[in-house]
């Protein structure tokens, strides 16, 4: 929707429904270990680079356009910062913005400096054409950079067209990189609003109004812009240095609004946010559908009620194809038409989403664009508490059609539907993790109005496998496997199945199977997809891999495989400075059939635990010829908040986790060789 940013994901995570194998063996008992970590805030021992200080100066104009003079000195620490900071660059949209380097140079110890010359700066086009705006680069290199070099750089950048018209937003946030001094200032002719989120008094705040002069002839322009009379001086300074860096920390995550930050906005609410892009929307939503798009109506018109809306948007996913690398005109908000889409068969999520509501519309069903911030992990709803025009990276629809209920009285029932055609796929009644439980801003000709995507559950993305082991004679292991997908699992495997080559795809399924160990051979079974609606998804898969475990004196152990939940809860907490993402909520249920053993020893190995934030459960238990392993994992949030990990009880699951679940073994022997079984 918005360009490069519509694929912005700021989390590194993973929601595997099949987890690593973490291989440590006892006899017949649970062991764990506590390595030392020292997890803290970085210091300035640990920097390779820090900016001494970084000064922004925005000059704002009525109609929401502005310029901006960014200056920053960064000094250079180690030989890998070196390397990779001694070439700039800067991205710009050269249709709507024009870049002015005003000075570049490099500043030594000795006080020495060497500026950068013209020849050290290039301009050049990364596209540029009359469909797509001109997306241009500039590349500044350093000269004479060396460890203890200074990195000074100033440059303006002028944005003559706005997003929305007499609009502006920013915001002023600490990060994770280490500076010294900031200072922004805002100089507006429209007013500022701004909403403060900093516990800790990290940012200092000037803030003055600003009469404009009566006899100014601009203030008669003011009337298209609302009528504002007043402008804005605002200085946000940081009070002390920015290290909000981690080192030594596993799985280091910072979930969003830990960090100080102030939002920005000369709008205080968001009455009327967009009228000027809903407008254009709604011209083309009023255009009649194409041949193409009339095609798929008539085709999803045949289908059941309750079929229609996954087939609509899979038909859309199916003809046109998404192309969301490039930012558009009109500010990026406004899609192209409805013909120009057709003709093209190509489209960003702004572009698909106008189709489905148009097609929705012609149904006879109510339909409107709507934007979201698309990712697996939430921006903070900090963001909304003011109109920005970055609190959303992405557009969707939302299409609402009453059913009809099964019951004598005959009556019907509304369902709402949040259809998301950029994805490769369709899941009826459910949305993918990226934009489920997410604030909305729904579009509608009448005005923007705020509603909220479902939330996640455990029971909407289910794995279950069932992998049956047989002990060879030559030491090798026979895994024959049954994997079964379900909800958004089952749309991420249809997904990868789609754009990746089948033997490739296979060889994954194989190896997680095999739980990556050396793999001697390997068959895996995929079913073929008539269409892109997705349900389930079954996979049957047999690999043989070489032995496993360990022989011990007391006989073979064979790991009982830790999931990765467990390994991320029992992080090392004491010292933890960031938070703790666990991935999307989701249910893992794995079953290990031992066939043609016996086990040696008697300790019980089965274990629960609840938590607020998973539940896990595992039982070992006799069969006829062999020994059934079960774990059942469900993550029922994504993130588990610092603060928790101060608590006592939170050790206290900790202590359990490691008892129960961090690294087990069971100890076995083949029948052949046993003179009796104790089961």
């Amino acid at each position: 929707m918005w360009g490069q940013r519509d694929f912005v994901r700021y989390a590194k995570a993973s929601s595997r429904s099949i987890s690593l194998p973490i291989l440590a063996l006892g006899w017949g008992f649970s062991v764990f270990l506590s390595p030392v970590i020292e997890a803290r805030l970085v210091e300035d021992t640990d920097l390779l680079s820090v900016v001494e200080s970084a000064r922004t100066r925005f000059k704002v104009r009525r109609d929401g356009s502005y310029e901006v003079t960014e200056e920053s000195t960064t000094k250079i620490l180690t030989e890998a910062a070196r390397d990779s900071l001694a070439v700039r660059t800067v991205n710009y949209n050269a249709r709507t913005s024009r870049v002015e380097i005003l000075s570049a140079e490099t500043i030594h110890p000795d006080g020495a400096r060497h500026r950068v010359s013209a020849s050290q700066i290039e301009t050049k086009e990364v596209g540029d054409s009359l469909v797509f705006d001109s997306t241009k680069q500039v590349i500044i290199s350093f000269p004479k950079v060396t460890v203890g070099s200074r990195l000074h750089l100033k440059f303006r950048t002028r944005l003559k067209e706005p997003a929305f018209r007499g609009f502006f937003s920013s915001v002023v946030a600490a990060t994770q990189e280490p500076i010294d001094s900031v200072r922004f200032e805002y100089e507006s002719e429209l007013p500022l609003h701004f909403k403060v989120h900093d516990p800790i008094q990290f940012f200092r705040i000037q803030h003055e109004n600003r009469p404009n002069d009566e006899n100014d002839d601009r203030q008669k322009k003011d009337r298209q812009y609302g009528g504002r009379t007043t402008g804005t001086k605002l200085v946000i300074e940081s009070t002390k240095p920015m290290r909000f860096g981690t080192t030594q920390e596993d799985a280091a995550f910072l979930r969003a609004g830990r960090l100080p930050r102030i939002l920005i906005s000369s709008a205080p609410n968001w009455d009327g946010f967009g009228a000027d892009v809903i407008k254009e929307q709604e011209r083309e939503l009023a255009q009649p559908l194409p041949p193409l798009f009339e095609a798929i109506r008539a085709k999803v018109a045949e289908l059941p009620e309750t079929e229609r809306l996954v087939h609509l948007q899979a038909a859309v996913t199916e003809e046109i194809r998404y192309f969301g690398d490039w930012r558009r005109r009109n500010g990026g908000y406004v899609p192209r038409s409805l013909r120009e889409i057709a003709e093209t068969r190509y489209g960003d999520c702004k572009d698909m989403s106008l189709v489905i509501v148009a097609i929705a519309r012609s149904l006879g069903l109510k339909a409107d664009m709507a934007w979201v911030w698309r990712s697996e992990v939430d921006i903070d709803e900090y963001y909304y508490e003011l109109p920005t025009d970055f609190s959303f990276n992405h557009a969707i629809a939302r299409v609402e059609q009453n059913l009809k209920v099964s019951s004598a009285s005959g009556g019907t029932s509304a369902e709402v539907a949040w259809l998301d055609a950029t994805n490769g796929v369709a899941l009826p009644k459910l949305t993918l993790a990226d934009i489920a439980g997410r604030p909305v801003l729904v579009t509608k000709a009448s005005g923007a109005v705020w509603d909220k995507t479902p939330p996640m559950r455990f029971d909407d993305a289910v794995a279950e496998s069932k992998l049956k082991y047989q002990f060879l004679p030559d030491q090798s292991i026979e895994i024959e496997g049954q994997v079964l997908h379900r909800g958004r699992f089952a749309a991420n495997v249809e997904s990868q199945i789609l754009f990746k080559p089948a033997a490739e795809f296979e060889y994954e399924i194989a190896r997680d199977v095999g739980r990556y160990e050396h793999m001697l051979s390997h068959q895996v079974e995929i079913p073929k997809k008539k269409n892109r609606v997705v349900r389930e998804h079954p996979i049957h898969a047999k690999v043989r891999i070489r032995e496993i475990g360990l022989v011990t004196s007391a006989g073979y152990g064979f790991p009982i495989f830790r999931d990765d939940v467990v390994g991320l809860l029992t992080v090392d907490a004491e010292n933890r400075f960031s938070d703790l993402w666990l991935g999307t909520p989701r249910s893992i249920y794995t079953t290990y059939e031992l066939r043609d053993v016996r086990r040696v020893g008697q300790r019980d190995l089965g274990c629960e635990m609840k938590t607020p934030y998973a539940e896990l459960r595992r039982t070992v238990r006799p069969k006829a010829r062999g020994i059934e392993i079960t774990d059942e994992i469900k993550v029922l949030k994504s993130i588990v908040p610092n603060e928790e990990f101060q608590k006592p009880a939170f050790r206290d699951i900790q202590r359990k986790l490691r008892q129960c679940f961090n690294r087990s073994a069971v100890i076995i022997e083949p029948l052949a060789k046993a003179k009796r079984s104790p089961n």
